[in-house]
């Protein structure tokens, strides 16, 4: 009689930046027959989880393989992988790349008419891989930064830059990731990728590269609460010139509408 089918998974985790190896990354499988498996990725950054009696992946049955290193995010997704039907002895092979979360993170290109904040349907399918993201990497927190170019006022494109990042923010709590992961914050002008400051004449697509969203992840030890209900709305924030918190201007339509 042949010994039953054993099944192994191994894989490589990376910088998804630099392509270098990362050792030091936590990998966890979980299956529907209520598998829970740990390893660590080597010094040549690979796992392995071994066919031993110990830790045997069990026939008919689904996994799900994650991993996590502080100061990063796992932006390759939830690796899946099942045994069902399988009669023969397999090894599967999972790869993960990971993103540095010490630096913002920009988005793709999300555009606005001028002077306006809501998030167009056209630019809505941008947001699907953040949407993934935090889906991917649960327990994050994100700052959501919107910027503008240097023209209009300094108070004008605080107020403009944070009704875009709240308008990001609004949509992806529509998608159902929750308010109390995201904060939305106003940049303004004050972090210019190019030298498109005031006085300095710039072409439409210089002025439009400074022009973005990007986000920050600020916390990675979020649990959610066990009643919806307790989740908090995100905290508004609007930052000033010299870099300090103040009260968001009313977005009722009170206020004028910058051009930026």
């Amino acid at each position: 009689m042949l010994p039953p089918p054993c099944f192994t998974l191994q894989g490589v985790a990376r910088n998804q930046t630099t392509k270098e190896v990362m050792p030091g990354v936590k990998v966890t499988v979980t299956g529907s027959d209520g598998t829970a498996l740990e390893a660590m990725t080597d010094a040549t950054g690979s796992y392995i989880f071994e066919c031993k009696p110990t830790a045997k992946f069990k026939l008919n049955s689904a996994f799900e393989v994650n991993v996590n290193k502080e100061k990063f995010i796992n932006t390759t997704g939830i690796g899946k992988f099942d045994t069902k039907g399988l009669e023969e002895s397999k090894d599967f092979v999972l790869d993960f790349e990971l993103l540095t979360t010490e630096k913002p993170i920009k988005l793709p290109l999300i555009l606005y008419d001028l002077g306006k904040y809501d998030l167009l349907p056209q630019y809505q399918d941008s947001l699907t891989g953040l949407i993934k993201t935090m889906n991917d990497n649960p327990t994050i927190v994100i700052e959501l930064r919107s910027h503008t170019d240097s023209r209009g006022s300094n108070k004008s494109n605080e107020l403009l830059s944070f009704n875009r990042s709240k308008s990001v923010v609004d949509f992806l709590i529509s998608k159902g990731i929750a308010g109390d992961r995201m904060v939305p914050k106003g940049m303004g002008e004050y972090e210019l990728l190019n030298k498109c400051k005031d006085g300095t004449k710039c072409t439409e697509d210089e002025h439009q590269i400074n022009r973005r969203t990007d986000f920050k992840v600020i916390r990675n030890d979020y649990v959610a609460p066990k009643d919806p209900s307790k989740i908090e709305a995100p905290k508004i924030v609007v930052e000033d010139e010299e870099g300090e918190e103040v009260e968001p201007a009313p977005t009722d339509g009170t206020t004028p509408a910058p051009k930026n």
